[in-house]
């Protein structure tokens, strides 16, 4: 079908205004504004509050059991760190180097590393009285579930579904190893895997996650 010709000038202005530099500033602005009132005047907390870094994972990087791990004590690496951005695993959107610039990543970065660790329980009174009588879940006589370990602890690096990721697949991992040198590995882990003993795992919780993971899915 042919174009009348009189259209032609009114669709290539559309697609002008469309893709406008004006139109990309106002774009800029306007999420400026709507970011302004949780912003601090560090370049990477700015960005990381921008790019809705704390939407998921909050303005301290204390995270959410609901929508995305805690940052203020990230054990990834630099490589681990920037490579999880790049291609994540979950419900996190990729953030490409055309989106997120590597010279941003790493003000966003650098902000993280500097954040202070989260409270520890006890700190918080109504925490600390629960944690009193006796109804925490997760002490060394009454371990969480292995998989409820796993995922919040391993997840982020070997896949919610052990398929791997920054980390290696280990939904055959029993195959080649028993709960009991899984745990020794966790214990005492090889360059590159973050320590997670005997903080936030105790040796209990260890052995928990070995034996889910020796599990054949």
């Amino acid at each position: 079908m042919r174009i009348p010709l009189l259209l032609v000038p009114t669709v290539v202005l559309s697609v002008a205004i469309i893709l406008s530099p004006s139109s990309a500033r106002t774009s800029a602005q306007s999420i400026a504004r709507l970011t302004a009132p949780y912003e601090t005047g560090d370049p990477g907390q700015r960005l990381y509050v921008r790019q809705g870094c704390y939407q998921c994972h909050g303005l301290a990087g204390q995270g959410s059991i609901l929508s995305g791990p805690p940052l203020s004590a990230s054990r990834l690496d630099d490589t681990s760190f920037r490579r999880y951005v790049r291609n994540p695993k979950g419900a996190m959107p990729p953030y490409t180097s055309w989106a997120l610039p590597d010279d941003d990543l790493g003000q966003i970065e650098r902000f993280v590393r500097l954040l202070q660790a989260g409270r520890p329980y006890t700190a918080v009174p109504a925490l600390a009285k629960v944690a009193a009588s006796g109804a925490r879940p997760n002490t060394a006589n009454t371990v969480a579930d292995g998989e409820a370990l796993y995922r919040r602890n391993c997840a982020v690096c070997h896949g919610a579904a052990r398929e791997g990721g920054i980390a290696p697949n280990l939904i055959k991992e029993g195959k080649n190893r028993d709960a009991s040198a899984i745990a020794a590995l966790i214990l005492d882990p090889p360059e590159g895997m973050p320590s997670l003993t005997p903080d936030p795992l105790s040796k209990a919780e260890t052995d928990a996650v070995a034996r889910f993971v020796a599990t054949p899915s």
